[in-house]
């Protein structure tokens, strides 16, 4: 990929410091000097740091997970909402348009830069004799971890429909050189074996030296030791790392790993340690600060403190019509089967001027650290991998359960396969709103017909085409 010359110099790396305050809340900062030396950032552990940070912060962009790879772009794909203005040609795949092709330029742009500056980080960590044991474990394998989340989340989106006749059609070019140069479009397997490959190598790092092994999500500020090392919800922890890879391996079809992967998640935070466990209903509800999105079960989140802009420009009542995605109320009802279930309870009716805006209330504000919470992988998304490669019916029906439970909504009784499979569907479409994964969820599926989120009833039709955002401009014009 010639483009990648233009990060070449590690100045283009955008570099965070961990700051924290009271009450337990932490974020992280990014500062940018103009031009940092390569060899000055990496000398000491403190410039190693600030490097992965800086990978943190420009994920949540808006062009990425700050917005557009969670609740908007992506989720207007998944036909979640009722558009109008620019959204439109989104809903409707028509990928040729002005405003998609500039908008998926340039969020492959910036993964691409991100894979970049990840890879000279993880190059600098084999090279350097500055790290202790801890601190390489870490950052290589947060780092490696990265690289295969960023690949694997491009693939998904321009890549093909995942199958035996596909995966050999080429896809996305794999980076994972330093040195600027034009990389082959990779079959959509190897894109697959390289990023098995690097969480594979990833799990063994943290594996060695996380402490979310030991302590959990550890939530609190070290004072004597620093912060870099808390906070394992907001990294690219042991546990995300592995619930990654069982992702992955879902969607490479290898239902075998994919649902030990999850069994084992599951068994690792919840059974034998209660390191992540379900959001209490008194928590998701409380009527000063109530948990919209699950924090205690969130295995990996970005940490976006714009998060509220997002909220009030794009989801919230006070969103200027024109820009507003939402969904209908009776698609929401009909979405939740239960009227108990909290996740419907996150919904409500505003008056706004001469009229009422219905609108769901994940991302509104609450004035604490759950502002900056956006969720990228959750324990439950491992209850529903598990259920879907688990040979017993019965096994995958209390899998499915112990979600439903978890968020006050009644067992279902699931009679065969079909229904296995749409009650899947429907958890997907009830979990992940907002958070990017059910588009991917019909794509990996090849769903010819998906509901409609603005409408109370109905579907859209979708070709397997439109699962398929084409190969963005700037990468085509570097291979003339």
């Amino acid at each position: 990929m010639k483009k990648m010359k233009n990060f070449k110099n590690i100045g283009m790396l955008l570099v965070g410091t961990m700051l924290f305050f009271s009450s337990c809340e932490k974020f992280l900062d990014v500062q940018t000097p103009d031009r940092i030396m390569e060899d000055d950032l990496f000398s000491n552990t403190t410039g190693f740091r600030s490097a992965l940070n800086g990978v943190y912060i420009d994920m949540t962009s808006d062009v990425l997970y700050g917005k557009h790879m969670t609740s908007g772009v992506v989720d207007v794909l998944a036909q979640y909402y009722a558009v109008s203005n620019i959204y439109t040609t989104y809903k409707s795949f028509n990928y040729t348009d002005a405003t998609p092709r500039t908008y998926f330029d340039s969020a492959w742009q910036r993964y691409y830069r991100l894979i970049a500056n990840t890879n000279t980080i993880i190059d600098k960590c084999n090279t350097t004799n500055v790290l202790s044991a801890t601190n390489k474990n870490i950052i290589l394998g947060e780092g490696l971890a990265l690289r295969a989340f960023f690949h694997f989340d491009v693939l998904r989106l321009f890549g093909p429909i995942y199958n035996e006749q596909n995966k050999t059609l080429t896809s996305i070019p794999y980076n994972n050189v330093v040195q600027p140069q034009a990389l082959p479009l990779l079959p959509a397997e190897k894109v697959i074996d390289n990023i098995i490959a690097d969480l594979s190598a990833s799990l063994a790092l943290l594996e060695a030296s996380d402490p979310v092994l030991t302590e959990g999500r550890r939530n609190t500020s070290d004072l004597v030791n620093g912060d870099f090392l808390s906070y394992r919800q907001f990294r690219l922890n042991y546990y995300a790392v592995k619930a990654l890879l069982a992702r992955v391996y879902l969607w490479k079809q290898d239902k075998v790993n994919a649902g030990r992967l999850a069994q084992e998640v599951i068994r690792q935070v919840q059974t034998e340690h209660n390191y992540f466990p379900f959001v209490s209903r008194e928590e998701a509800v409380n009527p000063t600060t109530p948990d919209r999105v699950f924090s205690s079960e969130i295995l990996f989140a970005g940490y976006d403190n714009t998060r509220t802009a997002m909220f009030n420009s794009l989801i919230g009542p006070n969103a200027v019509s024109f820009d507003r995605i939402s969904i209908a109320s009776g698609r929401a009802s009909e979405m939740y089967d239960d009227n108990n279930d909290f996740r419907y309870l996150a919904f409500a009716v505003q008056t706004v001027g001469t009229g009422s805006v219905f609108y769901s209330r994940k991302y509104e504000p609450v004035n604490t650290v759950l502002d900056n919470y956006v969720p990228l992988i959750r324990v439950s998304e491992m209850y529903y991998i598990a259920a879907e490669c688990s040979a017993s019916l019965t096994d995958a029906t209390t899998l499915i359960n112990k979600v439903r439970a978890a968020r006050s909504a009644r067992n279902l009784v699931i009679a065969d396969q079909n229904a296995l499979e749409l009650a899947l569907r429907n958890e997907y479409r009830r979990e992940f709103l907002g958070e990017g994964q059910l588009f991917y969820y019909y794509k990996r599926k090849n769903l010819a017909s998906v509901p409609d989120g603005a409408t109370n009833t109905g579907t859209t039709n979708v070709t397997s085409g439109s699962y398929v955002v084409p190969l963005v401009d700037s990468e085509i014009s570097q291979r003339n």
